[in-house]
């Protein structure tokens, strides 16, 4: 299962990324794509959000051997892990885009090259 974290809470959510996104200034971006409703989504994303992605999957398990452990039914056993991505530094909002059947996709990008020398020689906004 996938899943968006933001503000501490986590949302379903389908992630693609793109390392140069040709559509938004060759920056490399991330969309987002969650049940949640526009206002919901609007609220969640914004430039400077820290969010991170969530992934949890079932995994065997197995004993001080290597042996597979059994359940009570003799089936083999799992286990859940969940794995942490801090995707923060995809910080600058790009479009939220509303889909037929109620879901959203928000696009999130990194700053380019360009505009982080731009800060570093003026500072504050590009």
């Amino acid at each position: 299962m996938t899943e968006v974290k933001v503000a501490g809470h986590l949302y379903p959510a389908t992630i693609a990324g793109k390392v140069s996104d040709r559509e938004w200034g060759g920056r490399e971006s991330k969309s987002i794509t969650m049940v949640e409703d526009y206002a919901t989504v609007e609220g969640l994303f914004h430039d400077g959000v820290a969010w991170s992605i969530v992934e949890t999957s079932s995994v065997p398990v197995f004993d001080e051997s290597g042996n597979a452990v059994l359940d009570e039914s003799g089936e083999p056993a799992f286990r859940k892990v969940t794995a942490e991505y801090d995707n923060s530094q995809f910080s600058m909002i790009g479009d939220i885009t509303v889909h037929q059947d109620g879901s959203c996709t928000v696009k999130m990008g990194k700053e380019t090259d360009v505009e982080k020398l731009l800060v570093l020689l003026y500072g504050g906004d590009k």
